[in-house]
């Protein structure tokens, strides 16, 4: 009975130490702790590669987009859903934007299953998905349900071989967390919304991300961040712990509406969050300023950097000296993990042209000069070019 005893406790202490080393462990995110430090894109990175989306049609806002092995999708306002080749020509459309057959209005989101080709756009206007071949040919239309309090649904990713559709608290106010389609829209599960319903003034913030085989889901209001196996099972991955700096959950914090806007700066607003083998990369914006931080799973440290939309705050890109990088999202092919973002070719060539470009001398001088002759063959006026930033293993 003894042997017994210390048999099992071996088996216990073994299965503690694993499950701690397998990064199962709950990682907590509070600003508070943050060490505010300059970080080098070569601390985290070992390449850096650009592809500008060719100008066949003038490209505005891009919403979302997906980096493949092979393609590049976007979902750009008033176009639609486009995919891209690899070097940036254009290659297919899926449907377009308006209120007839195989048309959506409004599409910030879709989805694509890579192995087939399969596109799943949702308009977040008709609370609908619009489903196309990998040829462009439209195949299906299916509606989502509607919520009891008036909002759709936010964020879409194919996942499982299935749908998984997001909501994200809006106004106060959502009667999901996400629900689990087939993909023919037959529902497979509901998660209800934890949350109690008020009457706020912040809309719909949150984010999906996916990192090995699982699914990330977060949200602005709540604190936890959860993580979906495939089997649809879920637990938390990270917490928010932001004590008084959290957005208030009642609507008393909300009125009257001119002091809760002018006091909103005191409150961290989460913009996005995902994961790579060694950091969780967390944006958030704080009293009038935006900031990164590199979450070090292994370590926990966590590292702050300050933002802005313009390039010239975020990550120092001492590789080729280009435009700081300030990553949007985060993607695998070819065995290795990326950080992208999008960069603007008048920005980028007002960037080469300065003084202090022409004077720096970056990690590789060559990349520098591969740099230097993109932007000279740049119109101020081009799309967007997209960087990719290649991590280290």
């Amino acid at each position: 009975m003894k042997n017994l005893f210390f048999l099992l406790l071996i088996l216990t202490l073994f299965s503690c130490s694993k499950e701690e080393k397998s990064g199962d462990r709950i990682i907590i995110i509070d600003p508070r702790t943050f060490t505010e430090k300059e970080i080098l894109l070569s601390e985290i990175a070992d390449d850096i590669s650009y592809i500008p989306l060719i100008s066949e049609f003038p490209i505005g806002i891009i919403y979302s987009y997906k980096l493949t092995s092979n393609y590049i999708y976007a979902a750009i306002k008033d176009i639609g859903v486009v995919r891209f080749t690899r070097d940036g020509k254009l290659d297919k459309r899926f449907g377009k934007i308006g209120r007839g057959p195989g048309e959506y209005v409004y599409c910030h989101s879709f989805a694509v299953d890579e192995d087939k080709g399969t596109v799943y756009v949702q308009d977040h206007k008709m609370d609908d998905i619009e489903v196309y071949a990998e040829d462009g040919t439209h195949i299906r239309n299916i509606k989502l349900p509607e919520g009891k309090d008036g909002f759709g649904f936010s964020d879409i990713k194919y996942f499982s071989s299935s749908l998984f559709i997001a909501q994200y608290n809006n106004m106060g106010r959502g009667e999901y967390d996400w629900i689990i389609m087939d993909t023919t829209g037959n529902i497979m599960l509901e998660k209800q919304s934890s949350c109690t319903p008020f009457n706020g003034r912040v809309g719909s913030i949150g984010g999906l991300f996916k990192f090995n085989n699982y699914l990330g889901y977060w949200d602005n209001i709540k604190d936890t961040c959860f993580c979906i196996a495939p089997d649809f099972s879920s637990k938390p991955k990270c917490l928010f712990k932001l004590g008084d700096f959290h957005l208030p959950r009642n609507e008393q914090a909300y009125n009257p509406a001119s002091e809760f806007i002018k006091n909103m700066h005191n409150y961290i607003i989460s913009e996005s969050l995902f994961e790579t083998n060694k950091f969780f990369v967390y944006k958030y914006s704080f009293n009038n300023s935006d900031y990164i931080t590199l979450i070090n799973k292994k370590n926990l440290e966590s590292t702050v950097t300050e933002v802005d939309r313009n390039n010239t705050l975020g990550i120092k890109n001492d590789i080729d000296d280009g435009l700081t990088f300030n990553p949007k999202s985060y993607s695998t092919f070819n065995n290795s993990e990326y950080l992208t973002s999008l960069i603007q070719p008048f920005e980028l060539k007002t960037h080469v042209a300065s003084i202090a470009f022409k004077n720096s001398t970056p990690q590789f001088p060559k990349k520098k000069k591969e740099l230097e002759i993109l932007a000279n063959s740049l119109d101020e006026n081009d799309n967007p070019v997209l960087m990719l930033v290649k991590l280290k293993q």
